[in-house]
């Protein structure tokens, strides 16, 4: 009905020409008159038809754009979240309460999550692109930090739509402490075979800090940030502590050594 109607008008971004005091009195005389149920599984089925749109052009984009892609997607989101909560303001504060229902806004988290992002070739794929963009940065190149962080805070917002399993930890966090350990494990040894222990600690150093740097750049959780600073100082510090004493001529035995002179 006009409702429904509304919805695809938002979406299409024709919102304009919607009057949202009749849309909230249309919404609220159904809810009024026990049509709450009626209502939320219509509005739930409209918003799950408009993500399989959605979904479908991002499972055909291909990766340059992707990231892209997906944080503008994102935002579109938000944005018709907003509107269409708005127009529903009454039923979120009588019927979803009474029925223990999930909230419109998180309605379209919730969906947004299982119908999007858990798509087959969607989620995965943009995953592989945030680790190579942070792979491609300690190589040393630039990289679009602002679309990393959109994409990563989309992970950090839609876990909070199902009190359950957190989606940024569960299938970002995983694999990207995972694969930052497996990086300086093999960058460690390889530096530390052809350098000076004064200058091997002071590459760690810098690293350290450009990790830091980085995850405070990328809005990363403090979840991720203290395991982050833990392998760090692991795989280049601790692991190597005893070779960087031992080291002929420049370790920090010899160094002291030479200060006795």
């Amino acid at each position: 009905g006009v409702l429904a109607n509304a919805i695809d008008e938002i979406y299409n971004r024709n919102a304009s020409q919607l009057s949202f005091e009749e849309l909230y009195r249309n919404a609220y005389n159904l809810v009024l008159h026990k049509h709450g149920a009626l209502l939320y599984e219509g509005v739930s089925a409209k918003l799950n038809d408009h993500l399989l749109d959605t979904v479908e052009i991002l499972a055909q984009t291909p990766e340059p754009q992707l990231l892209d892609s997906m944080s503008h997607t994102w935002q579109e989101h938000q944005i018709t979240m907003v509107m269409i909560r708005d127009i529903l303001m009454y039923m979120d504060r009588t019927y979803v309460i009474q029925q223990r229902r999930r909230l419109v806004y998180d309605l379209g988290l919730h969906l947004f999550r299982i119908t999007v992002w858990e798509y087959p070739s969607v989620g995965k794929r943009v995953i592989d692109l945030l680790l190579e963009a942070i792979r491609m940065e300690r190589r040393g190149f630039l990289t679009n930090r602002s679309q990393s962080k959109a994409v990563l805070t989309m992970l950090q917002a839609l876990g909070q739509s199902d009190g359950t399993a957190n989606v940024y930890q569960q299938d970002f966090e995983k694999v990207f402490l995972g694969t930052t350990q497996e990086f300086y494990h093999e960058e460690s040894l390889s530096y530390l075979s052809s350098n000076t222990a004064a200058s091997y600690v002071e590459k760690a150093t810098a690293r350290l800090e450009e990790e830091k740097e980085r995850a405070h750049a990328l809005s990363l959780p403090s979840t991720s940030e203290g395991p982050l600073l833990h392998i760090m100082q692991t795989e280049l510090i601790e692991r190597h502590a005893q070779t960087l004493v031992e080291m002929d001529n420049s370790g920090f035995a010899a160094l002291l050594k030479d200060d006795t002179k």
